[in-house]
């Protein structure tokens, strides 16, 4: 078992984590950029790329990986035009070239994209895909998901869990601690 972990963009809290050895990382995203995701930008710290480039920086020196989140619910076919088409790829290009290792997305398109463009990110399928059955698992890992985070309300399904873990070659991820009990029996 290994832990992500939700990042403050505090140096401190890597020092922290890094003496933990099931720590493997950090997760988390800008306050503001072009994708939006699944956390409204107020509850985010305000970072600007050059804090964001150090950060990965110090996560890498000190033994951690970086997961940058891709994950908004839709980007109204904006994604098919080309002004944004290109926004987007020089946004995932300059992630890329600052040495972020994963990348968190939420729909296929973007899943896809990354997978194509950008080989050496590995792409993990957001908790807002809702993966929630074996059929949804294997759609995402066929698209070439390198991990898929299952929805919390899945995480006392043993039978399903057990399904999907089964039918998929990649990595399967759950949330921990979740205070929401949607669906909790």
């Amino acid at each position: 078992m290994k832990l992500s972990v939700a990042t403050n963009w505090d140096p401190g809290l890597l020092d922290r984590l890094s003496i933990f050895p099931v720590v493997a990382g950090v997760y988390g995203k800008k306050d503001r950029d072009i994708f939006g995701g699944g956390r409204p930008s107020y509850l985010l710290p305000n970072v600007g790329r050059e804090q964001v480039e150090d950060y990965v920086r110090q996560t890498h020196l000190r033994g951690l990986r970086f997961n940058y989140l891709l994950n908004p619910q839709c980007l109204d076919n904006l994604e098919y035009t080309a002004e944004f088409h290109r926004r987007m790829l020089d946004e995932i290009q300059w992630l890329d070239s600052i040495g972020v290792d994963d990348m968190t997305v939420s729909i296929p398109f973007l899943l896809q994209l990354i997978k194509k463009q950008f080989p050496r990110l590995k792409v993990t399928v957001s908790v807002f895909a809702n993966v929630n059955s074996v059929q949804r698992a294997l759609f995402f890992e066929d698209l070439g998901a390198d991990a898929i985070s299952l929805p919390e309300y899945t995480n006392r399904d043993f039978r399903l869990l057990k399904q999907i873990t089964k039918a998929v070659s990649c990595d399967v991820q759950l949330i921990a601690n979740m205070t929401c009990l949607y669906g909790c029996p």
